[in-house]
């Protein structure tokens, strides 16, 4: 399920402390429209380790509009949970569910908490982990709790995104290491995909 392969985009992983804000791009100010991290803090079952993992990106080469487009669907997600091979609801409300699947894993079900949108060219949307425990690249999962946030600046011409997870896993390092390597290998392919590439500091 996990490609460890290079990326070609680089990316700026911040584990958080529990004070920590939420990342600000150089480029200009941002007001995320979901950046509440109280959720962080997560109660394991015993013989599971608490962990969470941040990665905080902006993109050119592509309008922020497309970039949202493509990454906002709950259910047309293919392009991070794997293949869909189930939903239950309407796609972006609170309830629904997603099920996935990669080759060589067991289905995962996922259950929206939130979606959220606000003008101008900002969204989020919350989802947890529906039946636990699961077992995922021979790391087993009591729970997990994902934030996806993005927000247009630089015009309109780039886009600043956010994922965060918190979860519950039997192995404390490799359950943050799965996450990073997941997520690090999703956006490179949507990166390729749209022909968006990550820059820093201010607008291009």
């Amino acid at each position: 399920m996990f490609n460890h392969a290079v990326l070609f985009v680089a990316a700026i992983v911040v584990q958080l402390s529990l004070a920590t804000e939420g990342q600000t791009p150089m480029s200009e100010d941002v007001s995320l429209p979901y950046v509440s991290l109280p959720y962080l803090v997560k109660s394991c079952p015993s013989g599971y380790h608490h962990g969470w993992e941040v990665l905080s990106l902006q993109f050119t080469g592509t309008s922020a509009e497309i970039f949202m487009n493509k990454t906002g669907s709950f259910f047309d997600s293919a392009w991070y949970a794997g293949e869909i091979i189930g939903t239950t609801g309407e796609d972006n409300t609170v309830g629904a569910t997603r099920t996935s699947v990669d080759p060589g894993d067991e289905p995962v079900t996922e259950r929206l908490t939130d979606y959220h949108t606000s003008a101008p060219g900002a969204w989020s949307m919350r989802l947890v982990l529906e039946d636990a425990p699961v077992t995922i690249a021979g790391i087993k999962l009591a729970s997990y709790d994902e934030i996806f946030s993005a927000q247009s600046i630089c015009g309109g011409a780039a886009t600043y995104y956010t994922m965060t997870a918190a979860y519950c896993s039997d192995k404390i390092i490799q359950g943050y290491s799965m996450f990073d390597a997941y997520r690090r290998s999703a956006v490179a392919r949507l990166a390729k995909e749209i022909g968006a590439y990550v820059f820093e500091g201010t607008c291009p």
